[in-house]
């Protein structure tokens, strides 16, 4: 009875692998890994028909997956490669490709590939070895694996697979009945047909050994019905020879050769060894019954020699296993008399290491301290040099500062006393009644030229004193650079119109511009004023804007004298000194230069464009959006 069911074997297609609610999460844009899985399920849907082909992709499978160290999908294709030779009959070498599988899950945590190992070990030791105990062992520890993954098809197969080893070894018969049912109950909620054959298979075993034998044929039947619609026949074999056994108890002799002629034909065709052996037994059993002695003995002959040839390859495989075992023994013992060895090799070197390491540091402490100090000279002589440069650097500026202070008192002196003592001789003179009042009119033109002189000196001295102080903010306000240009063109119409010069104001009167009004008052009339002076009678000066690509160009044109490369380059750089207007008027050379600052303080700039005795252009770049917002 124990035998029967080792051929079952060969109609179990450990499936499993691919089932997708067992896959483990990987990235489906790895084409590797997906060509490992093809190859994998690839492999287990020929196990039964084409072994060759089952070999060649199960080979594939596991050298694509270490190449890209892909322990999962290894340990799987291992198991695959221990189906495949279990079917061959070669258990030992079946028992250890699923104990690598094993090891290897194990080692990565693998649930799905560490419940498959123990399943196909349970299989080798109940069908190959019979040894039951152990098969028990496996099969229960892939069942609670199998529970955790939570997955109905794995626990039905688990439900076939236990429920043969109650039956052959007639234990625990009831929670047997309990598997088989539910195994049953899960495979037909799946619709799964090769798995209903084999738990109506498992349940009938269980009715058979109970000897409850209509109940047995019920579920043989049941089972036949599902390997067809699979088309499994190696299950219609095994079932048929087992309902021969069966129909043979309970005296049906016609029936039971029936189905046994049926059972060695199919198991003859696939090579099921164990199910034509025990279905030759049957027949001899059979025949002896019916008194056709010459036939009883024909299959108890062909029984015999089928007998002995599996009892000598289970023999044999059971030999090379035990071998095994005493190698790999043996191979452990050598292997940790190596790692004793290289342990102790290990203690010696690293007391060189700490030795040297010792002697390596000790050195690298001199050799730092002595970089350390070099770097401290280094950064000490830098820090020197530099507070030399900023010494140097104030000792300019304050030269320069000194330099600027004498111009500017020159200037008080000079430019601003001389048209104030002009003006107090005249209201003198008038006071006294020297002159008339036509004649002090006659004055006036040159007076007020004079004081519009004067104020716009006293107007740029207030605004480099501020500057100097660091009072002065940029408060950017939205408005209009026309009207701005109007109300300068008012305080200077009076000295235009003395010189028949024309003030022209061309800047679009729609435009506005986010900027300082009075940085930008400033800079104009500091421009109207240079333009003017410089111009010769006749001559006009025009305000223009242009748009730049962050701001606008505001440019004040004369067709004055105009200025050379040096005069240029003075004006830009604050150098320039004091220079005569066409009719003799006096300036400072402080206005352009403090515009110039103050325009690059704010992000903008001056650019002169000028040639002698051609006229000057004066560009004053401005920026729409706030550079600097305090300085």
């Amino acid at each position: 009875m124990r035998k029967l069911i080792i051929d079952i074997c060969f109609c179990i297609p450990l499936f499993l692998s691919a089932q997708p609610g067992l896959d483990q999460d990987e990235n489906a844009t790895q084409p590797t890994v997906s060509e490992i899985k093809n190859h994998i399920e690839t492999a287990e849907k020929h196990l039964a028909n084409q072994p060759e082909k089952s070999l060649e992709h199960i080979n594939h499978a596991i050298n694509l997956s270490r190449q890209i160290s892909d322990s999962h999908h290894e340990s799987l294709a291992l198991v695959v490669l221990a189906q495949y030779n279990f079917r061959l009959g070669d258990y030992a070498q079946a028992v250890e490709s699923a104990m690598e599988a094993l090891i290897k899950a194990s080692e990565n945590n693998d649930t799905l590939a560490l419940a498959k190992s123990h399943r196909v070990l349970g299989l080798i030791y109940t069908l190959g070895f019979k040894q039951y105990d152990k098969a028990l062992g496996h099969q229960l520890k892939a069942f609670e694996l199998f529970k955790t993954l939570n997955d109905p098809t794995s626990i039905a197969a688990f439900c076939g697979n236990i429920t043969w080893i109650y039956a052959i070894t007639g234990e625990k018969l009831n929670e047997a009945h309990r598997l088989a049912d539910r195994g049953i109950q899960l495979s037909d909620s799946l619709h799964n047909n090769q798995l209903l054959s084999y738990n109506h298979n498992s349940k009938g075993l269980l009715y058979k050994a109970q000897q409850q034998f209509d109940s047995a044929l019920y579920h043989f039947e049941k089972s036949n019905q599902a390997a067809r619609a699979a088309q499994d026949l190696a299950v219609l074999a095994y079932n048929r020879q087992l309902m021969g056994e069966v129909a043979l108890q309970k005296g049906n002799i016609r029936q039971a050769l029936e189905w046994l002629n049926e059972a060695a034909a199919l198991s003859s065709k696939l090579k099921l060894r164990e199910v034509l052996k025990e279905s030759h037994k049957s027949m001899a059993q059979a025949h002896l019954s019916m008194g056709d002695f010459k036939r009883a003995y024909q299959h108890f002959v062909r029984f015999t020699e089928l007998k002995d040839s599996l009892l000598n390859w289970e023999t044999t495989q059971r030999a090379i296993l035990v071998n095994r075992q005493a190698e790999e023994e043996r191979q452990k013992k050598q292997l940790a008399a190596l790692e004793q060895s290289a342990r102790q090799a290990q203690r010696e070197q690293l007391i060189i290491s700490v030795f040297f390491a010792i002697v390596f540091i000790l050195m690298s402490m001199v050799l730092m301290l002595v970089l350390r100090n070099n770097r401290l000279r280094k950064l000490t002589n830098e820090a020197l040099e530099e507070k030399n440069r900023q010494i140097e650097e104030q000792n300019k500026k304050l030269l320069e500062s000194s330099n600027l202070r004498d111009k500017l008192f020159s200037i008080i002196s000079h430019d601003l006393r001389s048209p104030l003592v002009s003006l107090r001789g005249l209201l003198g003179l008038l006071q006294k009644s020297q002159i008339t009042e036509e004649e002090f009119k006659m004055f006036a033109p040159k007076i007020n030229q004079l004081l519009t002189g004067m104020n716009e000196t006293l107007e740029n001295l207030l605004g480099w004193g501020q500057s100097q102080l660091g009072i002065m903010s940029f408060q950017p306000v939205r408005l209009r650079p026309h009207d701005l240009v109007n109300k300068v063109f008012d305080l200077f119409t009076d000295m235009a119109r003395s010189k028949n010069i024309a003030l022209i104001n061309t800047i679009d009167q729609q435009l506005e511009i986010n900027y300082d009004k009075n940085l930008l008052e400033l800079t104009l009339r500091n421009l109207i004023h240079n333009g003017i002076k410089f111009s010769h009678s006749g001559g006009e000066v025009i305000v223009r804007e242009r748009p730049l690509n962050s701001g606008y160009v505001l440019e004040v044109a004369d067709k004055g004298v105009g200025m050379n490369a040096r005069q240029k380059e003075e004006v830009l750089s604050g150098t320039a000194g004091s220079n005569r207007g066409t009719q003799g008027e006096k300036g400072t050379g402080l206005g352009l230069r403090l515009c110039n600052e103050l325009l690059v303080r704010c992000g903008g700039y001056l650019e002169i464009e000028s040639e002698e005795g051609q006229g000057s252009v004066f560009r004053v770049v401005l920026k729409d959006a706030v550079a600097v917002s305090n300085f």
